[in-house]
């Protein structure tokens, strides 16, 4: 080399074998990665659930929606959605709220589209590394993982139905008379509950699982009674005797007294079961006089009786003397009462049939209208 210029040498630089080696493993894995991640955009866009994902223990990965929800239909693995609550009321009455009435529910087809949903919530990144995940792991999935939230409005729409059933006023006990019983039917006790009471009740069964028969404790119920003293009053007869009545000159009705025992009558009440009858045996009392008792009575006893003889009388004496005695047939006198014989009889004369007769008018003998009375 001339003086005054420098030479620059190139110096080559070995890669040992071991070093080629990690850079191909290296990008083996990056492409692999990057296989799997396109496969994972194209899988997050494809209509099959991503492999590898299970269902309450179905294996659905790789199916479409509709063979998902044919494959956890048959398998039965999708249990408890006709699962019930039942509450039961003071007056015997049942309501039953099923998952469905209360919105919560889970179908197999709810479940086949939780797992098609299942890695494809968010951007290409994460839902490639959930593609990746289901790949390598695979993701077991159950109805637990489906949050339903009540369906308010119909679960308070059954309620209210059912409260408006419930609160009854007290229907009020009644009477009435058969035969020889005064029949009492004994009235239901009112009831009165709120509807969020009912819908609390409801909503705290579901939550805790509890889908058994359970009783209702809240409430209020009233009580049947009915005022004896008031029916007494309604019932009770006085007895009264017959009389002989002088200005209709016939026998009054006799009237037979009617009673009963009240203090049977209300433990009988007490013992009664709603809505039941109750037979209370009526108490009659004869008066002391029965409008039959005096009718026999009347007119029994002849005081006075006197007879004469028309054997020689003519014919029109006999007629005056028999409508006289019709007349006077029948009369009633009561005590103290006097009788005219004049004043009973009346006016003699042909237009009530009278015809002439012997009279004696002056000490003689004469025809007279009315004569031979």
């Amino acid at each position: 080399m001339s003086a005054g210029k420098r030479v620059a040498k190139t110096r080559k630089k070995k890669i040992s074998g071991g070093a080629i080696a990690g850079i191909i493993v290296a990008v083996v894995v990056v492409a692999a990665c990057a296989g799997i991640g396109v496969a994972g955009a194209k899988a997050a866009n494809s209509d099959v659930i991503y492999p590898k994902v299970s269902a309450n223990g179905i294996d659905v990965g790789g199916m479409s929606l509709v063979k998902a929800t044919e494959t956890l239909d048959a398998s039965g693995a999708i249990t408890g959605q006709d699962d019930s609550v039942k509450l039961s009321f003071p007056n015997g009455s049942i309501l039953e709220v099923s998952r469905s009435d209360a919105g919560i529910a889970v179908t197999p087809e709810d479940v086949a589209r939780m797992a098609y949903d299942y890695g494809r919530s968010g951007n290409f990144v994460t839902n490639s590394l959930s593609y990746i995940k289901c790949a390598l792991t695979g993701a077991a999935l159950s109805t637990d993982d489906i949050m339903r939230s009540l369906d308010e409005e119909n679960l308070r729409a059954i309620v209210s139905e059912k409260a408006v059933e419930l609160n009854t006023a007290a229907a009020e006990s009644a009477y009435r008379i058969s035969g020889d019983n005064l029949i009492i039917t004994k009235g239901a006790a009112g009831y009165t509950v709120s509807e969020d009471d009912i819908y609390n009740a409801v909503v705290n069964a579901f939550t805790q699982e509890q889908f058994e028969l359970q009783e209702f404790s809240g409430g209020e119920s009233g009580e049947s009674t009915i005022d004896l003293d008031a029916v007494y009053d309604a019932v009770f007869t006085e007895p009264v005797s017959a009389v002989y009545d002088t200005e209709t000159k016939s026998v009054t009705e006799s009237v037979t007294g009617v009673s009963f025992d009240k203090a049977a009558a209300q433990k009988l009440f007490n013992s009664a079961g709603l809505g039941s009858d109750i037979a209370v045996p009526l108490i009659y009392t004869e008066p002391e006089m029965t409008t039959e008792q005096l009718t026999s009575m009347l007119f029994r006893d002849v005081l006075a009786s006197k007879d004469t003889s028309m054997a020689t009388s003519s014919s029109n004496r006999i007629n005056n003397i028999t409508i006289a005695a019709n007349a006077i047939n029948g009369t009633i006198l009561n005590p103290g009462d006097e009788f005219s014989y004049n004043g009973t009889v009346g006016q003699r004369t042909a237009a009530k049939g009278y015809k002439p007769a012997g009279a004696y008018v002056g000490g003689e003998t004469v025809q007279e209208i009315g004569g031979g009375i």
